[in-house]
């Protein structure tokens, strides 16, 4: 992950490469994420895969007091013993980033039982729950350094392939973005969903699964008498027209 490789209290300069290829608002929205993920690293930035700068290599490969007397800071220190507390005496973490990424938890939930889904939908909404979450540092900022990452999935749904199809009951299984779809049989009773991850939003999961669900169909809007068009009305009479009179009505003989 980017967030790993450039932690705080462990990390002095950061490499941009490929700049040229992108565009100049580009370069510069990445270097802002780069500076909110480490205030103090110092940002170099490379021409064609090489650093051409002097002063840029001379940071990168001879040893600085300036830099050393920065990583005694207490506020260094203060970052590497929260994120690795035996970095101190020679006993680093073995993943730095872990314990930074959210303890791994399960969920356990039911949905609605007169839910439907549509196998393709629900198999898309499932996979994109299983998106990298440090893909791009947009999403890994735009969450707070804090973005869910699942790592199972299982559920029992009724899912159909068509809408006009007769749904039945499956269990969908994913890992790592690859979902399996089997037959329950009869002996599901029960519409559930059980994932395990780190920084679960139960809310965030059930509203992508219920993008896979079948097209609600919208109720007819009522309409009253003032909205019926003149042929409307003239094909309403001709249908009634044999009709009998209702009850406490009478035909006066005149219309």
């Amino acid at each position: 992950a980017v967030a790993a490789q450039i932690t705080p209290g462990f990390v002095s300069c950061v490499v941009i490469v490929n700049t040229e290829q992108c565009r100049p608002e580009r370069v510069t929205a990445v270097q802002h994420q780069l500076r909110y993920l480490n205030p103090s690293a110092r940002l170099i930035r490379a021409v064609a895969g090489k650093v051409t700068s002097r002063d840029d290599i001379t940071m990168l490969l001879v040893s600085s007091d300036d830099r050393a007397q920065k990583f005694a800071t207490p506020d260094m220190a203060q970052k590497r013993a929260c994120i690795s507390p035996g970095w101190s005496s020679g006993s680093p973490a073995v993943d730095l980033w872990g314990e930074r990424r959210g303890r791994v938890t399960q969920l356990q939930f039911d949905l609605s039982p007169g839910l439907v889904f549509l196998r393709a939908p629900l198999v898309m909404a499932i996979r994109g729950l299983f998106s990298p979450h440090n893909s791009s540092l947009d999403k890994y900022c735009s969450s707070g350094g804090h973005p869910m990452e699942l790592m199972h999935l299982t559920a029992c749904l009724s899912v159909t392939r068509t809408d006009d199809a007769q749904p039945e009951s499956f269990v969908l299984k994913a890992k790592r973005g690859f979902v399996t779809v089997t037959s329950a049989g009869e002996a599901a009773s029960r519409t559930s969903v059980c994932v395990s991850g780190r920084n679960l939003d139960t809310e965030a999961i059930v509203r992508a699964l219920l993008n896979g669900r079948t097209p609600i169909p919208q109720p007819t809007p009522l309409r009253a008498a003032c909205d019926l068009t003149a042929e409307e009305r003239a094909d309403i009479k001709a249908s009634s027209i044999k009709e009998p009179l209702p009850e406490g009505f009478f035909f006066n003989g005149t219309n």
